[in-house]
């Protein structure tokens, strides 16, 4: 037979509301010359490039030809002896291939992988080589999620290879271009190529390469192919590391001498402003009271009395706040005697009344020693259990003679100024309030008689965040500390901060108070170089770590080198009402992972 009409058909896999779909997006009628001394390989390479000239591209990869049937020519056959005249054939591009022999990988397992982040198009592009599930050699392309391919090769062709020694080296290519040939204005590239030994065909080399968009370097690296022909298995051999060129992993001596330079040149920190002084609160003590007053209506201090305040962090008109508190057990009783007569007596004159407590008082104590009430005064039983506390309605309650009762007071108080930083600030007094701090509970009976308590709170010492503690808190998460940078707020008794240090996953950790921590693995840090790069600018400020809270401001600003743009430096700079703290330190990206 001295030709050929065969029908050809080429599908497509496109994503269709992200799943994949098969198109058919060209058929045609080819008449094939001289069927009797052509291979079903070389017919792949004329209709690759028919179907090319078709579609004006250049980057269609055929892989294999199959029937209208769905099954396989091989690569090696005669075209007359496996077709005949009107048979249908489907030409398999990389794409195709790959999304149709995906299932049959085990990437855990690759014999050899190269794998990079690209911020130049912020993808991740990877070339895996292995033995896959059914024993087949693959060679796995993926540069985007819609540019990516998939060889795989038996242990029939490999001898064949090896053996024959094909001039087209070429095994498979993907590019920005769309161009599987090679070529040299690719902004990034994936390849891999056959390298053959001269004098045997019981080895095969395959050749991975990849250029980043964002990288001038080529990483390159060579698998070895044992061929076992007697027992026809694959093994792998040897991996070399042929990349002549700087990765970007490893500095080069002409960086470090560089970075020596930019280091040198580095400001000496700076500090202003005064420091918390800690050492106020340590003299403070609570003083307990008696009940004091004409009423038969007495307040004691239960077991469980405390006093606890919260500063509500949303701001009220005229920049003011509500300090929140709880007085968390006071005990009632009717009796003109002291306490603990009352719990000695059995029972009550038989013409004692109760007596009722028509209107209840709270009084916050000013720096002047003078006396304010405070607002939104409640009251409640002592709650059982840790139940939620039953708040009355009003607080008229009526008291029974030589009984005691128990209640929770709550109250508020508006302060002037801003609430603290955080939940710890947020829990200690406000400095516009004395130390201790006094609540005086005012009662009225239904006699008009009067009777009045004294609570107090002290605020525990003051800890601040320390470098130390800091380490201590953290321990098992820093494998170095870069610095600990802190600037102290006076005014509030607030400290804020800022921790740069290297996790034990060796990522980049930007930790500090009142902001998120932020971490950059080199990933990250590649993508800002580049970004660096390709605006031309020396400096970039973290947006997800500047931070502003009242007269508290947090910035945190990249430094890059104005003739490499490498990555070398952050400023931190911390402002308060009180202080201010700078300081720029070097990042050792080579310890970044």
């Amino acid at each position: 037979m001295s030709s050929l009409r065969v029908k050809v058909q080429f599908t497509e896999e496109i994503l269709q509301y992200g799943r994949p779909k098969v198109e058919t997006v060209l058929k045609f009628i080819y008449h094939l010359e001289a069927a009797s001394s052509k291979t079903i390989g070389d017919l792949i390479k004329v209709l690759q490039d028919r179907i090319n000239r078709e579609l004006s591209t250049q980057h269609k990869q055929i892989v294999e030809l199959v029937t209208g049937d769905d099954y396989v020519l091989t690569k090696s056959d005669i075209c007359s002896n496996v077709l005949k005249d009107n048979d249908l054939i489907i030409c398999v591009d990389l794409k195709k291939f790959a999304y149709d022999h995906f299932s049959t990988l085990d990437l855990a397992k690759s014999w050899l992988e190269i794998k990079e982040h690209d911020p130049s198009d912020n993808h991740e592009k990877t070339i895996q080589v292995g033995l896959s599930n059914i024993m087949k050699l693959y060679v796995r392309l993926r540069g985007t999620t819609n540019n990516y391919g998939l060889c795989l090769f038996d242990i029939h062709q490999l001898i064949d290879i090896a053996t024959h020694k094909p001039k087209n080296t070429l095994i498979a290519r993907i590019d920005n271009s769309d161009d599987y040939n090679e070529t040299t204005d690719a902004e990034w590239f994936l390849e891999s190529q056959w390298e053959y030994d001269a004098n045997s065909n019981n080895q095969l080399f395959v050749i991975c390469n990849m250029k980043v968009g964002s990288e001038d370097n080529v990483i390159s690296k060579k698998l070895q192919i044992l061929l076992n022909h007697s027992r026809m298995r694959i093994k792998k051999g040897e991996i070399t590391d042929l990349s002549d060129a700087n990765t970007g992993l490893i500095l080069t001596d002409e960086q470090r001498q560089r970075l020596k330079e930019l280091v040198a040149k580095f400001p000496p920190p700076k500090r202003s402003g005064p420091q918390i002084d800690t050492r106020k609160w340590q003299n403070l003590k609570v003083t307990k009271h008696e009940c004091e007053g004409d009423s038969s209506i007495r307040m004691a201090y239960g077991n469980t009395n405390t006093v606890n305040t919260y500063q509500d962090f949303h701001l009220a008109e005229g920049s003011t706040f509500q300090l929140e508190f709880i007085i968390t057990h006071i005990i009632f009783s009717k009796k003109s005697s002291v306490l603990p007569e009352i719990l000695n007596q059995k029972r009550s004159q038989a013409n004692e009344k109760s007596v009722s407590v028509s209107s209840l008082t709270v009084f916050h104590q000013m720096h002047d020693g003078g006396w304010k009430e405070c607002e939104n005064i409640a009251i409640a039983p002592m709650s059982v259990r840790n139940e939620e506390p039953r708040w009355l309605t009003d607080s008229i309650i009526n008291i029974q003679p030589d009984k005691l009762v128990s209640y929770i007071i709550r109250g508020c108080i508006q302060i002037k100024g801003n609430p603290g930083l955080n939940n710890s600030a947020r829990a200690r007094l406000p400095k516009s309030l004395p130390q201790p701090f006094k609540l005086k509970i005012v009662v009225t009976d239904s006699t008009e008689k009067q009777s009045s308590l004294v609570v107090e709170k002290v605020d525990p010492p003051l800890i601040l965040t320390t470098r130390e503690s800091f380490m201590q808190e953290y321990q098992s998460e820093i494998k170095e500390l870069i610095c600990f940078i802190y600037a102290d707020d006076c005014e509030y008794d607030e400290r804020i901060f800022l921790a740069i240090y290297i996790s034990q996953k060796n990522e980049l950790m930007i930790k500090g108070d009142g902001i998120y921590k932020s971490i950059f693995d080199r990933q990250g840090l590649r993508a800002l170089q580049f970004h660096a790069k390709q605006n031309k600018i020396t400096e970039y400020e973290f947006p997800e770590i500047q931070c502003r809270y009242n007269d508290n401001i947090t910035k945190v600003t990249g430094l890059f080198d104005s003739e490499t743009f490498l990555f070398y430096a952050i400023r931190v700079e911390l402002s308060t009402l009180t202080s201010k703290a700078e300081e720029t330190v070097f990042i050792p990206m080579e310890k970044i992972e």
